[in-house]
């Protein structure tokens, strides 16, 4: 039904209970002293004792690329309809009217941002990876929005949905390596920013690709619009051999790196960088006999081991030493005595090495009651110190356990530190099994 009222006067409704329910043109600027814009018309629709709820509809026509949005005047406020469209259901007494897109009045409407134009009501919002990557997501809806799962994608436990107590509500996660996560909206989606990547995701909503509406957000902080992760600037990693030697190495970024030259080094064929698929990377490659590797990285370098060599080798970043194989020929006696792994490159070239504010990164190997063996595959005698932050206790496998010689020392501080020399004979490799878990 359509209902045309020229004049104030207003038209009624004869209700089924006993009351009225009455329609009538009203000035807009006469509802409220804050408006949530500029009024797309001089009148609004005034609604009262609308009991089954009564629709009204405008047709509004577009002047100098602004849109117009519908808005409701219900107990003191205006709130935006969730409809998409220019209609609203009022159900009860409310006064509705379109405001165009630029915001001048106080309120709580869209503080002068033209928004998406997407308005759902309990749409299906999805945020796609379309490749082996990692980013983060900022949505900002005036409406409601929560977690939802479809036959291909979920919200997580690590996305939220903030209420920003204006109205709008904030939708924060992260995905990547092809998976997503969806979210059911009601209201306009106001703004979407994609962190971390430029390409590489899909946004659909209602069924439709969305993603032109999307606010790529690697160039903030300096607005050089390089495309970096957030505004780090690119740094050189060298991986120098200072010896006649021959060793391996990995080094994990929280960030990425690629493969470069400098004048005296480059990366080989050899080397390779791996995405962990966790914002992280790995870079894996082999040097030595005076010669070096050499990546460009943007990150944090977060861990450096080194297999093969004791000593005769330093890692660089920008000119700075970050980690260095022990010259002093192993007298401290952690390092073993033949450039096994297992008494870890990791300990010269972990990363209470060079960085001295560096408050250990960890190696990432989480247990809940895993088992822990040291095994000694040669007649080599050493020591070990395993740092734990959790618990950890001696315990026995079926071939080792540990002794009493070895010891699980608390800290004080959350962690305890394993010490202990497994005992070897030649036939059968031995260990001091320990269990341990955080």
């Amino acid at each position: 039904m359509t209902l045309d009222t020229p004049g104030t006067e207003a038209v009624t409704f004869e209700g089924v209970d006993d009351e009225g329910t009455s329609v009538g043109l009203v000035p807009v600027g006469g509802v409220s002293a804050s408006l949530p814009g500029d009024p797309a018309t001089d009148r609004g629709v005034a609604v009262r004792g609308a009991t089954g709820g009564l629709t009204v509809g405008f047709d509004v026509p577009g002047d100098d690329g602004t849109t117009a949005r519908l808005y409701t005047f219900a107990d003191g406020d205006w709130t935006q309809t969730a409809a998409a469209g220019l209609s609203a259901t009022v159900t009860g007494t409310g006064t509705v009217a379109p405001f165009l897109g630029s915001d001048t009045g106080g309120g709580d409407g869209s503080g002068g941002d033209d928004g998406t134009g997407l308005v759902g009501d309990g749409t299906v919002l999805r945020v796609l990876s379309t490749a082996d990557n990692q980013f983060d997501y900022e949505i900002v809806v005036e409406g409601t929005a929560e977690g939802t799962a479809t036959d291909t994608e979920s919200a997580d436990s690590g996305d939220e949905v903030v209420d920003n107590g204006d109205g709008t509500v904030t939708i924060r996660g992260s995905t990547g390596s092809n998976a997503g996560d969806a979210f059911e909206i009601t209201g306009e989606i106001r703004s979407i920013e994609v962190d971390g990547v430029d390409d590489g995701f899909r946004l659909e909503f209602g069924g439709e690709d969305v993603t032109d509406v999307v606010d790529t957000d690697t160039d903030d902080g300096d607005g050089d619009g390089d495309g970096g992760s957030d505004d780090a600037e690119p740094s050189t990693l060298r991986v120098l051999s200072t010896a006649d030697n021959q060793f391996d190495y990995e080094i994990v970024v929280e960030g990425t790196a690629e493969g470069t030259a400098t004048d005296t080094e480059s990366a080989d064929s050899g080397d390779e960088v791996v995405d962990n698929g966790d914002g992280t990377v790995t870079i894996r490659g082999s040097t030595g006999d005076n010669a070096g590797d050499a990546f460009e990285v943007t990150g944090e370098v977060v861990g450096v081991r080194v297999d093969g060599a004791d000593s005769g080798w330093e890692v660089l970043l920008d000119g700075d030493v970050i980690a260095a194989g022990d010259d002093d020929d192993g007298d401290d006696g952690d390092d073993g005595d033949d450039g096994d792994d297992s008494d870890d490159g990791d300990d010269s070239g972990d990363s209470d090495d060079g960085s001295a504010d560096d408050d250990t990164a960890g190696t990432g190997v989480t247990a809940d009651d895993g088992l822990l063996e040291i095994l000694a595959t040669t007649e080599a005698t050493f020591e070990y110190e395993i740092v734990v932050e959790g618990t950890a206790e001696g315990t026995r496998s079926d071939t080792v356990a540990a002794d009493s010689s070895d010891e699980v020392v608390d800290n004080g501080d959350g962690t305890v530190t394993i010490r202990g020399r497994p005992a070897t004979t030649p036939a059968t490799p031995s260990s001091s099994p320990a269990r341990s878990s955080k």
